[in-house]
């Protein structure tokens, strides 16, 4: 049981827990701790933080969980002393813990006490253990120290059944986890290889979604923001994607905005937009190493070498960042060496040119800032605008900024050339006047061949999948994607939108 436990745990949730880790908070000081120390159950709270450090190597963290799991249904078996078929239950108890992961799924951390994660193994493993207690001073008071011969005998022909559920609840598991968890799952995963800036691997992890969310959808597009695919691979992606399920402490539903939204604002270059929604959410919801990390490094590409430093002595105190700590502390020594890190200058190109109030731009802000972007630090600044316009079927602000780009002769990425022509679908005197791909215009000219046959109307979602075929070119997206329907939960005003 145990290795099956493992194994579970480790190959399929071994991401979620590095992740939980790195959004949960635990320092060996009482005065840091004191926001959870202070609440009714504040002790169980910091006892599960210290077991999450276990998480920082995911081989580590799920061994501590299918131990916990395994000695527990061990001692609940002993407790219950029940035969014959009846030693399933304690068998089937473990399972129990996956439904908790599989229901919370990103909330297992997100708006949530990450650290429920450990405690409800460390409080399931007391409980049996009382039980068994219990049950064993009974038999002591009874005389009576061991079961029948006669009783083991019976239910020996029994184990290879009782095994057999096991094995069908464990399978049952991993389908549970490689298709209703599935997002939840390559997020986590995604997060990871951030963590690695292996923007390759996370976008590959994105294109293995069947129906991707919104948290891998955006760090789909974060990963091609940082390895420069944007161009060629942003719309690969089904973008009629899925609802997170994702809600706050309340249970009222929640987009999962507050979820990506710090990353995001970081990777493009909203450096002070995700510092101050990263304080933000530490004073809402109570400081996590993820969040500090950010403070230190948009605090660095702001020039804010003192601020930097004293999030870095919070992480000093942080067991196993020390890795962190080195690298970004050598950095307030000499800024010199932030020039030389291609991740930080990634973000700085990026940076505003003019300072600017964000209550101004659309929300989120790594969505409305570029939008409104006319003038930047970099070209590849002006082609995350257009992007955006592109992501948000913003025709009127894609042509204005395409139109300069025309003028200078510019050579034009082929998704650009494709938005043009369904920018201009019904004034074909303007497409004459522009020198695009022959390519393009006789894909353009099958598409609404095929996808708009005379008279006929269907749901875009069925004619997303009769003409999957066309996925990854833009006239696919504009037409058939990102649509609001029954899984877009609309919550508040400020979402509303012709996208999701």
């Amino acid at each position: 049981m145990l290795v099956a436990l493992w194994a579970f745990l480790f190959f399929f949730y071994g991401d979620t827990l590095r992740v939980a880790q790195q959004r949960s908070f635990f320092v060996f000081d009482s005065l840091a701790m004191d926001y959870w120390l202070c609440q009714p159950l504040g002790w169980l709270y910091v006892t599960g933080r210290f077991m999450l450090l276990s998480c920082v190597w995911p081989l580590c963290g799920a061994l501590l969980i299918a131990g916990m799991l395994t000695l527990a249904a061990r001692l609940l078996d002993y407790a219950l002393g029940l035969s014959g078929w009846g030693r399933v239950i304690p068998l089937v108890a473990p399972f129990a813990y996956m439904g908790f992961v599989f229901y919370r799924g990103l909330n297992l951390f997100y708006l949530r006490e990450p650290s429920w994660i450990m405690t409800w193994p460390l409080l399931a493993l007391v409980l049996c253990a009382v039980l068994a207690g219990v049950r064993r001073g009974m038999k002591y008071v009874k005389g009576r120290k061991h079961d029948s011969a006669e009783v083991q005998k019976c239910e020996r022909p029994l184990i290879k059944g009782v095994l057999a559920v096991f094995a069908v609840l464990w399978v049952g598991c991993a389908v549970v986890a490689m298709t209703y968890a599935q997002n939840d799952r390559l997020t986590c995963a995604m997060e990871c290889k951030m963590m690695e800036q292996d923007w390759d691997g996370m976008a590959q992890l994105a294109s293995t979604s069947a129906h991707p969310t919104r948290t891998v959808a955006a760090y789909h597009a974060l990963a091609l923001n940082q390895n420069g695919q944007l161009s060629t691979e942003l719309f690969n992606l089904p973008y009629q994607y899925r609802n997170a399920h994702l809600s706050r402490r309340t249970g009222s539903f929640d987009g999962g905005m507050d979820y990506i939204v710090i990353d995001c604002n970081f990777y493009a270059g909203l450096t002070r937009s995700a510092y101050h929604e990263a304080m933000e959410q530490n004073v809402l919801e109570g400081p996590t190493i993820h969040r500090i990390k950010r403070m230190v490094q948009c605090a660095l590409a702001d020039g804010e070498s003192a601020l930097a430093e004293k999030y870095l002595a919070i992480l000093k105190r942080a067991p196993f960042e020390g890795d962190f700590v080195e690298k970004y502390s050598a950095m307030v020594k000499d800024p010199g060496l932030i020039g030389q890190d291609q991740e930080m200058m990634g973000v700085i190109e990026l940076q505003p040119v003019h300072d600017t109030f964000e209550q101004i731009y659309r929300e989120p802000m790594f969505l409305g800032y570029n939008l409104a972007l006319t003038e930047a630090k970099s070209m590849r600044g002006l082609h995350n605008s257009l992007y955006a316009c592109l992501y948000t079927k913003d025709m009127k602000a894609f042509g204005s900024r395409i139109l300069t780009m025309l003028e200078q002769g510019v050579p034009l990425p082929k998704i650009y050339e494709e938005a043009i022509v369904v920018q201009n679908i019904k004034n074909l005197s303007v497409l004459k006047q522009i020198k695009l791909s022959p390519y393009v215009l006789q894909e353009m000219k099958d598409f609404m061949g095929e996808c708009f046959a005379k008279g006929e109307k269907a749901d875009p979602k069925e004619k997303a999948k009769k003409f999957e075929k066309y996925r990854g070119t833009y006239e696919y997206y504009y037409y058939f994607q990102n649509i609001p329907d029954e899984n877009y939960i609309v919550p508040e005003e400020k979402e509303k939108g012709g996208v999701n």
